[in-house]
């Protein structure tokens, strides 16, 4: 299973879980198990990111957003556990939990947007001209791309790609 399709199952899941137990807990149903049920979810969306935290604490990052974010979410945790009204008083653990999921959710289309931004950049990159049309007085010649150099004149006809980056020293209207 590839490391997005596991990415997405474990927001699935953890969005699942999370959806139950707000429902759940909206209809008036109270049990221990709730609390289990909300460590399953966190644990299924949040392991990744207290992981990477943990990682990147040792390599001495600290305040990267993994760190923050993990801070963030077991900090809501301990504040239901120690509440004085009792743990299922306390809505810190559906907001540990929502806050874990949105932010999983926002992590996941970032990595889409960056690679679609990255294939496309690649792609442009894969449409530049392999040669150029060196103009050498009246006579065309064509070299690779790489071979121009700084004030060659390269000749450029219509619908052609530009292949290097230069000046316009004459063209027709």
């Amino acid at each position: 299973m590839s490391e997005e399709t596991q990415t997405a199952l474990s927001i699935i899941i953890g969005a699942v879980l999370f959806i139950v137990m707000e429902v759940l807990e909206h209809i008036g149903y109270t049990s221990p198990l709730m609390l289990a049920a909300y460590v399953v979810a966190y644990a299924v969306l949040g392991w990744k990111v207290v992981f990477t935290a943990l990682r990147n604490l040792t390599k001495g990052q600290i305040f990267d957003e993994n760190f923050l974010m993990a801070v963030a979410t077991i900090g809501a945790f301990a504040l239901a556990v120690y509440s004085k009204s009792g743990a299922f008083a306390s809505k810190s653990y559906p907001e540990a939990v929502g806050v874990m999921l949105f932010y999983r959710i926002g992590e996941y289309f970032e990595e889409k947007a960056v690679e679609r931004s990255r294939s496309q950049i690649m792609n442009a990159v894969d449409m530049r001209p392999e040669t150029v049309n060196l103009a050498e007085g009246d006579e065309i010649r064509v070299i690779p791309a790489e071979d121009a150099c700084v004030d060659d004149v390269i000749l450029v006809r219509p619908g052609d790609r530009i292949p290097l980056d230069g000046v316009v020293v004459e063209g027709d209207s």
